[in-house]
């Protein structure tokens, strides 16, 4: 099975966003600043060269099978200098929402363990933010005064243009057929979002930092894998029903999700994660917690002047 992923360009990234903010104004705010964002990783993207031949091709088929995933972290090398430009940047967009944190955001650009000069190793922080060391970045996190939200938000949209383009190679040399994981099978990472394809219904999962899609099957968590459609099932708004957020009485996480068969046109699932936060909301207040990453600047709080929408009770997943 292939999937023939479409590369994400900034300029359909803003045409999303246009359709969202013609819609909900409330949203306006928020949509720039990740314009802003996705601004950044475009111009660097071109920019940045990854080394992933320490895979031959003729292993990948063995690993995948094996439940194995493709990327190996620990022998990529990352541009530090150019990552540090990238942070510094996006730290820029997120001070100028939020001056408060413009002291402990210096401090995060003037962290030790950045120090560009490492003859030719990764700084100690990039190590550990290929690792995704969750424990260490807590810690980072408080030495220097900083939300942790606010830190693993930035650092992972900092890493992610070098891990989509690691996984570029990968892509294409997947039989997807044989991964039906609730991982990502280049990286390892977690899906953020999920969409059901338009012209053939498939379920497909985006990784929420390397961007690789694959698919997985509709009635089955996100999350831990649950299949019981007694303890697995989706909420949604009868006027938007194009939009759903999935919860699982398992693991006690949701996922949400777009069925692309309503819709003419192609989605972005960054996009649609921020169009739909009203989700995230109706699910957290049933006392799930997000499957995926959080989005900057959500308190999981209804937008001003909205009121909580009428939905139904869940619904079993078919």
């Amino acid at each position: 099975m292939e999937l023939n992923q479409k590369p994400w360009t900034i300029d359909h990234i803003r045409q999303e966003m246009d359709f969202y903010k013609t819609g909900r104004p409330d949203l306006a705010d928020l949509m720039d600043l990740y314009e802003q964002l996705f601004a950044i990783e475009a111009e660097y993207l071109p920019k940045i060269e990854m080394d992933v031949d320490f895979l031959d091709d003729e292993d990948i088929p063995a690993k995948i099978q094996a439940g194995e995933v493709l990327m190996d972290a620990g022998k990529l090398k990352v541009d530090a200098g150019l990552f540090k430009e990238i942070l510094e940047s996006m730290a820029a967009v997120i001070v100028e929402t939020n001056p408060d944190f413009e002291e402990p955001l210096e401090r995060l650009i003037d962290y030790p363990d950045l120090n560009v000069d490492t003859a030719g190793e990764n700084p100690l922080f990039i190590k550990n933010l290929l690792k995704f060391n969750t424990q260490y970045f807590t810690k980072v996190a408080e030495l220097i005064d900083l939300n942790s939200d606010v830190m693993f938000f930035l650092i992972y949209h900092a890493i992610s243009p070098f891990m989509e383009k690691a996984s570029y190679p990968f892509r294409d040399k997947i039989n997807y057929q044989q991964w039906q994981k609730t991982f990502c099978p280049v990286c390892g990472r977690k899906p953020g979002m999920a969409f059901i394809r338009a012209d053939d219904g498939q379920n497909v999962l985006q990784c929420q930092v390397c961007r690789t899609q694959w698919v997985y099957p509709r009635a089955t968590c996100l999350v831990c894998g649950n299949f019981n459609n007694d303890t697995y099932k989706y909420i949604y708004d009868e006027a938007d029903a194009a939009h759903r957020v999935y919860v699982c009485d398992s693991c006690k996480k949701y996922t949400k999700s777009t069925d692309c068969r309503a819709y003419d046109r192609d989605v972005d699932l960054e996009v649609e994660d921020l169009a739909t936060l009203v989700l995230d909301y109706v699910a957290k207040q049933r006392g799930y917690e997000p499957g995926g990453r959080v989005t900057f600047a959500v308190k999981l709080e209804m937008p001003e002047g909205d009121n909580e929408p009428e939905m139904p009770e869940e619904i079993t997943v078919d």
